[in-house]
């Protein structure tokens, strides 16, 4: 799902996020999400290729995504993980493709 469709993606991370807010592999999956739209999209005449203003908006919620994900949950942070927020914190004509992670999550249940 996650590497078919990156906005549908993070439409499911912010849904999450409003149920529960502080969600660290809810704030990754968004960052990550934005990170992979904004990297393979055209970059002429597209929304997504960090020409307009709602790309550069979209490159800042994703930086803080994942610069909280990174603080809440530091041991699942991998180096591909930091590529994405340095594209975001800085974002470059030619990227790095990071490669798509999906973090374990360990629940309890009642």
């Amino acid at each position: 799902f996650m590497e078919r469709d990156f906005l549908s993606t993070l439409k499911v991370a912010l849904a999450c996020l409003r149920h529960f807010p502080d969600a660290p592999p809810a704030h990754f999956a968004a960052g990550q999400a934005i990170y992979h739209a904004l990297t393979r999209a055209p970059p002429s005449g597209s929304k997504l290729g960090l020409g307009s203003k709602d790309d550069k908006e979209l490159a800042v919620a994703g930086r803080k995504a994942l610069e909280l994900a990174k603080v809440s949950e530091p041991g699942s942070w991998c180096q591909a993980c930091e590529g994405m927020l340095q594209y975001l914190t800085k974002p470059s004509l030619n990227p790095t493709r990071q490669p798509v992670r999906l973090w374990r999550v360990h629940s309890w249940r009642p």
